[in-house]
């Protein structure tokens, strides 16, 4: 995404650059500063600078100077400065669109998206202003709202089919939405015509390293309160359809019943010989996603439970994620347990992210218990993580407590390895899982 990101700034600032080479003739002769125009085009902001400054002392052409020391201010990474400076430049020509794009543009380089989106769609009532329906269509995309970002992309196309500006901008929508062959496909027409344009290399580049599929394996073993350890396998598979929606399938077997641990330290007395299941996880808008899953567990004796899972998450304005799930269990279309919890995922601005959840566990044969989890995420390279954490339950007769811990590590850009350690200290049962995954 930084490629695009890169390539939309270059590509505007270009533009904007170039729009304003025909204004320079004119505006330049009122303020004999035809001298800062060249030196601006041949990037001596130094002096092109001073000429500008020069013009708006003596109080010509102060609107056009402004934007040009605003150019000349992103350019260096004076980001605040530049927002100032094209502000200025619309207060003395309040009508001037392309100011008010290079100030949206410097509020994308600042990351304050909402802001950027807010002048682009203002400037949408000009339908023949193609920059302002291209950024706000790459806010859209950037901000989490896909389907309306291709929407707009979709709807440009169809107006300027040969526009490339268009078409790079919808592959890398495309490829958020796991549309990975139409996404090639814009980009390899934009290389027919331009053999080297750079934002269809990159969003080749790209295609390379999205995968939407994942196969996982992985191997361990269970540790009875007897000592015996018994062997577990689990092998799963998911896709991503689109943006909105991933789905999954698993299957898992122990060498014999086993009694699994818990991650809240919620006693579990089921033994059990095998499961299998379905899930899939629904992105509602940018901000909320919705999980859901249905597993069936064979149990000793060739009973069968079937346990559904609903998980409802949220993240705030901080970036924050509220979550809140129940999961009940069915034998033989009764209820014998509801198991409901909410959590909080803290936002910080460190690699460290600490978790929250309390559950509340009712279950028909052993009644109530309620449980706290806690634990720390350590984010390293792009996508590994190692977390520790904790729990403690309480139930009518006793309380139990369990020690975990969880580690993610990409041997490879597509294949990782894990590895996965819980131990109860109340009924003395450990579990420890070695795993690998391999996307594709």
């Amino acid at each position: 995404m930084r490629n695009l990101i890169d390539m939309s700034k270059t590509t505007l600032s270009i533009a904007m650059t170039t729009a304003f080479l025909f204004y320079g003739e004119t505006v330049m002769a009122q303020c004999k500063s035809h001298d800062a125009m060249e030196n601006f085009i041949d990037k001596q902001f130094t002096v092109s600078g001073e000429q500008f400054a020069a013009c708006i002392d003596a109080g010509e052409n102060i609107a056009e100077s402004y934007f040009y020391l605003g150019l000349i201010a992103r350019s260096k990474k004076e980001l605040d400065k530049a927002e100032n400076l094209f502000e200025s430049a619309i207060a003395n020509d309040p009508e001037n669109e392309i100011y008010q794009l290079d100030l949206a543009v410097t509020f994308e380089w600042q990351g304050q998206l909402d802001r950027a989106l807010a002048i682009y769609t203002s400037l949408s009532s000009n339908e023949s202003l193609t920059p302002a329906f291209l950024g706000r269509a790459r806010m859209l995309h950037w901000m989490g709202k896909i389907p309306q970002s291709l929407k707009i992309y979709r709807d440009l196309l169809k107006i300027q089919p040969e526009n490339n500006a268009i078409k790079a901008g919808l592959g890398f929508a495309l490829i958020s939405n796991y549309e990975l062959s139409d996404a090639k496909k814009y980009f390899e027409e934009i290389l027919q015509q331009e053999r080297n344009n750079i934002s269809a290399l990159d969003g080749l580049k790209m295609l390379g390293q999205v995968k939407s599929r994942k196969l996982e394996l992985s191997y361990g073993s269970v540790q009875s309160p007897n000592k015996e350890s018994l062997g577990s396998f689990r092998i799963s598979y998911s896709s991503a359809e689109n943006y909105r929606f991933r789905w999954g399938a698993e299957y898992r077997n122990y060498e014999q019943p086993v009694i699994t641990p818990n991650l809240n330290s919620i006693p579990n007395s089921e033994t059990v010989e095998n499961t299998y299941g379905l899930s899939g996880s629904y992105r509602i808008t940018e901000k909320a996603s919705l999980f859901f899953s249905g597993t069936q567990q064979l149990l000793t004796g060739d009973s069968k439970k079937v346990k559904l899972q609903l998980e409802l998450s949220i993240k705030d304005k901080k970036k924050n994620t509220v979550l809140a799930g129940i999961v009940p269990t069915f034998s033989s279309s009764d209820t014998e347990n509801i198991l409901g919890y909410a959590g909080y995922v803290f936002n910080t601005p460190t690699t460290v992210t600490p978790m929250a959840q309390l559950f509340y566990n009712e279950n028909k044969n052993d009644g109530t218990s309620t449980a706290l989890s806690v634990s720390l995420t350590k984010s390293y390279g792009k996508k590994n993580y190692f977390q520790v954490g904790g729990s403690s339950s309480q139930t009518e007769s006793n309380t139990a407590s369990s020690v975990f811990a969880n580690a993610h590590h990409y041997v490879t850009s597509n294949t990782a390895v894990s590895a996965k350690y819980l131990n109860n200290f109340f009924t003395n049962e450990t579990t420890f899982t070695l795993g690998i995954s391999h996307e594709f």
